[in-house]
């Protein structure tokens, strides 16, 4: 089981580096193999120790700028989250609801009209059970 009070990171390599994602700052970070398995070995152990000087500084200085911060996130809450329910309770007045994406009319302005490189037409409809919710929901 991991430390809570080590660094909230996360670490991956590829073929040519290592680098260590880090939560906090939503950074991601390239280090050397020395730094990279230093800090894997104290997120694991808890117990910090370097493998060379230059780790040890390195490591110093992303803790100087803010990395390494053993911050774990409980909650992210979005800034109108808190109007949420009064906006659901006065302010909705229609629902749209997309029950099939198989339609055979292909307009250019459709989202699914296959004129998007990232939207492409399906057989896929919505439920009975999903449309009853929606209209019970408004």
């Amino acid at each position: 089981m991991k430390n809570t009070n080590t660094p909230f990171v996360h670490f991956f390599k590829t073929y040519k580096a290592n680098y260590i994602y880090d939560f906090n700052t939503n950074a991601i970070l390239k280090v050397h193999d020395d730094v990279y398995d230093d800090i894997h070995k104290y997120v694991e152990t808890g117990e910090l120790s370097f493998t060379s000087p230059d780790s040890k500084e390195v490591i110093s200085s992303l803790q100087r700028q803010g990395y390494l911060n053993s911050f774990r996130w409980k909650e992210i809450l979005h800034p109108a989250s808190k109007l949420l329910p009064y906006y659901l309770d006065n302010c909705m007045q229609m629902l749209t609801l997309q029950v099939t994406q198989a339609c055979n009319l292909r307009c250019a302005y459709c989202t699914y009209s296959g004129n998007f490189v990232n939207r492409h037409h399906s057989n896929v409809r919505m439920s009975y059970e999903t449309a009853k919710k929606a209209v019970d929901f408004i």
